[in-house]
């Protein structure tokens, strides 16, 4: 699954597609066609569906954990 290595990066996206998806809401009225484009906009941001940004966000949070159990621990007393 592609996604973002850092939580921060995730979270960066995530607040631009909603920003967009909100812009979408407020166009809508006036303009149509920017709305349709905000909402393309928001699912590129996203890099899919919410599913798939979510999927990310976890596969993001748990990379740390997965490096914590690599490191050898100090056995040294």
């Amino acid at each position: 699954m592609a996604s973002c290595p850092t939580v921060r990066s995730q979270v960066i996206r995530g607040i631009l597609a909603a920003a967009a998806l909100a812009g979408a809401y407020v166009a809508y009225a006036h303009s149509p066609p920017l709305s349709y484009a905000l909402i393309a906009a928001s699912l590129f941001a996203m890099r899919g569906c919410p599913a798939c940004w979510v999927a990310g966000m976890c596969d993001a949070v748990k990379k740390p954990d997965t490096t914590a159990e690599k490191k050898p621990e100090n056995l040294s007393s």
